[in-house]
């Protein structure tokens, strides 16, 4: 498996509601994010500025309003 990849059961984790191909490309990142670490920690934080890489934009409000779509919660 390369640092690019994650691979995933996909029963073993499951999103029960209709997602778009931008929630689901940051749900992924981020879940690729925390995997390593899934079974120790509770929380976990990911800087802004990487989200902003990832969906090519530095528009704070929509990255916001993506992830409160995911139900993540933000700080």
């Amino acid at each position: 498996m390369t640092r690019e990849s994650l691979i995933k059961a996909s029963g073993a984790i499951h999103i029960s509601h209709k997602i778009s191909l931008v929630q689901k490309k940051l749900w992924n990142y981020l879940l690729k994010h925390a995997y390593n670490d899934l079974n120790t920690k509770a929380r976990f934080s990911i800087g802004i500025s990487e989200l902003y890489a990832l969906l090519n934009t530095r528009d704070e409000k929509n990255v916001k309003k993506i992830l409160h779509s995911l139900n993540i919660s933000i700080e």
